[in-house]
């Protein structure tokens, strides 16, 4: 995973980059790297907060995120 950091007018722009080999996997990876980015918003913000992983992530609109990657990220025709 790259990460990069770029200053703008109204603050600092973050773009993750991460190679998935396996394409179906991507909407997977991407709700889990969603999560990630929820745990390190919370910490910024001063906020405790326990990773969330495995079932947890349930309780943090894994399903939902997932589904939304998986409309955007998964292979189809013409993709």
């Amino acid at each position: 995973m790259r990460w990069e950091l770029l200053a703008t007018d109204h603050g600092t722009r973050l773009t993750l980059r991460h190679t998935v080999e396996d394409r179906e996997w991507m909407p997977k990876v991407a709700a889990g790297r969603h999560l990630c980015l929820v745990v390190t918003e919370h910490l910024l913000d001063g906020h405790a907060i326990d990773p969330i992983r495995g079932e947890d992530a349930r309780d943090y609109g894994w399903e939902e995120l997932h589904e939304a990657y998986a409309e955007k990220l998964t292979p189809g025709p013409g993709r």
